[in-house]
């Protein structure tokens, strides 16, 4: 599970004969602050980045002595949300204003510069047989 502040952490139970001894809490090391944590396989776990990029972090075996983290990012997504405010600036002084935002919040925080807009990268696709269509619901 993740917390507030960005810190990754694994709730170990202790067990015996099926019956619960104790709960104790291993802080793993610290990410982004996340909005969700999707554990993938052999180690690899990404968080979603609830107010700036997102990660894609790989669990040691050994926690490293120089940061005291279980932790290495394997790759970070780069996201300009949530937008917070945003000015039009000539940054070149040539005529043409681009948007620099105020992005995320908090340790996840920075000013980012939206050039020629917002770009799509695909990262992956699923093949889904027999859907016609897609559409959101309500929760309620």
């Amino acid at each position: 599970m993740c917390d507030i502040t960005g810190g990754l952490w694994v709730v170990v139970l202790t067990s015996s004969n099926n019956v619960v001894q104790g709960i104790h809490l291993e802080n793993l090391g610290d990410t982004c602050v996340g909005g969700g944590v999707t554990y993938l396989d052999n180690g690899v776990s990404f968080v979603a980045g609830r107010y700036g990029d997102s990660m894609l972090v790989k669990l040691g075996e050994e926690r490293d002595e120089d940061t005291g983290s279980y932790l290495s990012v394997l790759e970070e997504y780069t996201s300009i949300g949530p937008v917070v405010d945003f000015a039009l600036v000539d940054l070149d002084r040539r005529g043409q204003r681009q948007v620099v935002t105020a992005s995320g919040s908090g340790k996840d925080g920075s000013l980012r510069v939206v050039r020629n807009g917002v770009g799509i990268v695909e990262e992956a696709e699923v093949e889904m047989p027999g859907i016609k269509g897609m559409w959101n619901l309500r929760k309620r």
